[in-house]
C-alpha cells in the first residue's frame, strides 16, 4: 500500500513539475519573442547591393586580378572570396560582403534607396549642364550635356569626387559644385 501511495505521489509531483516547467518555457519564449521584436524595430536594415552593382564589382575584381568568374550580377562564393582579398588589399573590413564602404571604394554609384536620408540638395538644370561639361573635360563623362542627372552622370560624379577627395555620393551637392567652381543659387548657399 505504501509503495502504491509513493508511486502516486511521484506521478503527481512529476505532472506538477512538468506543468510548471511548461509555463516557464512558454513565458521564456514570449520574453524572447518580445526581446527579438524590440531588436528588430531598433536595428537598421542591412545594405543590399543591386545585381547591377554586383556585376560592376565583379568586373572591378576581375580587372584587379581577384576574380576570374563571369560578370553575372549574381552573388556566388567566388565573388565573396574575391571581395575578402580586395577588402584586405584596400584596408577595408574584410567581410566578403558587398557593403556600402566597399561599393563606395570601388567607385560604384549608390542607388537613391542606399544613400542615407538627408535633406535633399536641389540643383538646377544649368548647374547639371555645367557639371557635365567639367566632367567631360576631365575625362570622367562622355555623354551629352542634358542638364539631367542619369546613371552615367552619377558614375562620373563618383569618379570626380574620389579624385578630388570629396565625400563620394554620386550626387551633385554643394561641396561638389563649389569644387567645380560652379556658382550656387541664393537658396543653396549656407545660411
Amino acid at each position: 500500500m505504501r509503495k502504491l501511495f509513493l508511486a502516486g505521489l511521484g506521478l503527481v509531483l512529476t505532472f506538477s513539475l512538468g506543468l510548471a516547467n511548461r509555463g516557464q518555457t512558454s513565458n521564456s519564449n514570449s520574453n524572447s519573442t518580445q526581446s527579438n521584436n524590440n531588436k528588430s524595430t531598433t536595428s537598421r536594415s542591412p545594405f543590399r547591393a543591386t545585381s547591377d552593382q554586383i556585376k560592376q564589382a565583379q568586373g572591378i575584381l576581375k580587372q584587379r586580378g581577384f576574380y576570374s568568374g563571369e560578370e553575372s550580377g549574381k552573388w556566388n562564393p567566388a565573388t565573396r572570396a574575391a571581395l575578402v582579398n580586395y577588402q584586405a588589399a584596400e584596408s577595408l573590413r574584410a567581410t566578403g560582403d558587398l557593403d556600402r564602404a566597399t561599393v563606395t571604394k570601388m567607385g560604384i554609384a549608390l542607388t537613391a534607396d542606399q544613400t542615407p536620408a538627408v535633406t535633399p540638395f536641389h540643383y538646377t538644370a544649368d548647374q547639371v549642364k555645367q557639371a557635365q561639361a567639367i566632367l567631360k573635360q576631365r575625362g570622367f563623362y562622355s555623354g551629352e550635356q542634358t542638364g539631367k542627372i542619369n546613371s552615367d552622370t552619377r558614375a562620373a560624379l563618383v569618379k570626380y569626387q574620389q579624385a578630388e577627395g570629396l565625400n563620394v555620393t554620386g550626387n551633385l551637392n554643394r561641396a561638389t559644385l563649389e569644387k567645380m567652381g560652379i556658382a550656387l543659387t541664393e537658396d543653396q548657399k549656407p545660411k
